[in-house]
């Protein structure tokens, strides 16, 4: 079973989801390491050079390959934030994966220090993303996130714990 940790920015999923796949024995991948790797550019790089309609498809591609390597291996794959913004790659991870949000608050990323630098956005290099923009951001994807959510405190044990139940 391969189990897709979602979230928004600043939530630390792709610590949550080493950490995880570790404690379980799970493989683990990530879309956004796997795509710097892939092209040898940062997501920012390759988001402000393609546009994000070839960035989204690059991601795209990125996610149909470890379904398909993967299959029904245990595996935790940690998914870039704007990845489920595209219905098809949407629809594969509904479809092919167990998605969980990885949920935090916004004040807590905000309050926490934990808002940074994002790809392009509206034409800019970078923005950098305060509690109104990461309010946007939630109120954006929050329903396209939403299938178990769990809180980002004490985060890898409640999700290492939900796992071993469905499994």
């Amino acid at each position: 079973m391969i189990y897709s940790l979602l979230a928004i920015p600043g939530s630390d999923v792709r610590t949550i989801g080493q950490e995880s796949a570790e404690l379980l024995g799970f493989d683990f991948f990530d879309t956004d390491l796997l795509l710097e790797e892939k092209h040898g550019k940062s997501v920012c790089d390759l988001f402000t050079e393609q546009g994000e309609t070839a960035f989204r498809r690059l991601e795209r591609e990125v996610l149909l390959s470890v379904l398909d390597k993967q299959g029904d291996r245990n595996t935790i794959l940690v998914c870039g934030d704007g990845l489920v913004t595209a219905p098809y790659s949407l629809k594969q991870l509904q479809t092919h994966t167990h998605p969980i949000w990885i949920k935090k608050s916004v004040k807590n990323i905000v309050d926490n220090g934990m808002a940074y630098l994002l790809p392009p956005y509206n034409g800019d290099r970078h923005k950098f993303i305060d509690a109104c923009w990461m309010r946007y951001l939630y109120s954006k994807r929050a329903a396209l996130y939403v299938i178990d959510d769990f809180d980002n405190d004490l985060c890898v044990g409640k999700v290492v714990e939900y796992i071993k139940q469905r499994d």
